[in-house]
Order: structure tokens, then sequence, then C-alpha cells
């Protein structure tokens, strides 16, 4: 059976040998004739603090270029360009992010919009919703920040 042009998620990998199920499940996913795989890198510790790890890049990126397949990256979760205090901890993330997506070639970075308020109330991790003022000037961080980081993410591909 091959499946062409139908991708296929996959989320975080965990526990010891990580490299090694990475490894596995996309030689399942090419089995299964998947063409495309949406990878969490988050479990692969390849960002820490803001900074990229090289070398746990480069071992991730070696696993992936043993496959014919494409990728797309799915982003930190909690990633927050529109509220989080620490907006330029936040923007070196989003800029190490993209240097991932980049040398796994991926041709797509999934984020979820900071301005996802209705679910900081519902997970209570906060407990009132914000004022529209908050919302707007969430917004303009968020549009500025993207902004500032399109040339990066076009050089990336």
């Amino acid at each position: 059976m091959h499946v062409h042009g139908i991708g296929i998620g996959l989320g975080g990998i965990g526990g010891v040998g990580r490299l090694q199920q990475l490894e596995l499940a996309l030689a399942r996913f090419a089995e299964l004739g998947f063409d495309l795989v949406e990878i969490d890198p988050t479990s692969f510790s390849l960002i820490l603090n803001g900074e990229l790890r090289r070398p746990q890049l480069a071992d991730y990126v070696a696993v992936l270029r043993n496959f014919d397949l494409r990728y797309s990256m799915h982003g930190l979760m909690r990633l927050n360009l529109a509220y989080d205090s620490r907006h330029e901890l936040c923007r070196r993330i989003m800029v190490c992010q993209i240097e991932v997506a980049r040398a796994m070639g991926a041709t797509r970075l999934v984020y979820h919009s900071g301005l996802q308020a209705l679910d900081d109330v519902r997970h209570g991790v906060r407990r009132s919703l914000p004022t529209d003022d908050d919302l707007a000037a969430g917004a303009r961080r968020e549009v500025a920040a993207f902004k500032a980081l399109a040339p990066l993410a076009a050089d990336a591909g």
C-alpha cells in the first residue's frame, strides 16, 4: 500500500533511546507509505534557554536524513510571543526553532498563537480573561515579532 501525498504527525518521544525510537517510528511511517511527517522535536532537547544545542541537532538531523520523507515541524506548545513577560527569550527560542526547521528541511513550522487566552483560562494558567486592550496589545507584540522574524524564516525556506 502506498499513500501518496499524505502525512502523519509524530508527537513527543520520551525516555531512553529517543533517537532510536525516532528512527523506528520514521521507518514504520515510510513502510506504510507516508510521504510527510510532522515532528515535535521538543523531547530531543535541541534548544536550551534560547540557545541551539548544535551537537544534539546534528544527531537528530542525521536520523531524519536516513529516510526519503518530507518534514514539517511542530513548535513548542507554550511559546508565547504575545504575552510572555520573557519576550526576548521567546524570540530567541523562535529563532532557534526556525534554525531547527531549516536543518531538518522542514517546509512548515507550526506555531500556536499566544493569543489563545481562552485556553489559558480553561487550563487554570490564568484566572481571568484578558481585556480587549490586553488582547490588542498582545496581538501587536506577536505581529511585530513575526515581522522581525520573517526575513530569517524566508531565508530558511
